[in-house]
């Protein structure tokens, strides 16, 4: 009869420390890791500010979410060039990334709601 209790406290002990044991997180993808962080100090909001809301970057593609009155209240000249240097911004970022890399970036302007304003792409 102890033997079954001992078997069965180990089992009970064995199934505690399974169900406690916090499961390992996958090792996220290195070179996202850093072109994130790349976005990320590039203060696009701060230095847009009341333009740019947020990024998603999504393989190749960068997704760059705008509030869409700012946008439309600029006249098309600065539109344009600020739409370019966000693009020239993220192609430096991505060939940092990937040094000896070639790919099409693409990069999406949206709204907030996800309407796309600008499809923009450039050849790295």
């Amino acid at each position: 009869m102890t033997i079954f209790r001992s078997a069965a406290l180990c089992f009970c002990i064995a199934a505690l420390a399974a169900c406690t044991s916090a499961p390992r997180k996958p090792p996220g993808d290195p070179v996202a890791a850093r072109e994130k962080a790349a976005l990320d100090r590039l203060n696009l909001r701060e230095r847009d500010s009341g333009t740019v809301l947020g990024w998603d970057v999504k393989g190749n593609t960068l997704i760059l979410y705008v509030n869409a009155d700012s946008i439309e209240s600029m006249d098309v000249p600065k539109e344009d060039v600020m739409v370019d240097q966000w693009l020239a911004q993220w192609k430096s970022i991505w060939r940092s990334s990937h040094p000896h890399g070639h790919a099409t970036l693409h990069m999406s302007v949206r709204d907030y709601y996800g309407n796309v304003l600008f499809n923009r792409t450039v050849a790295a």
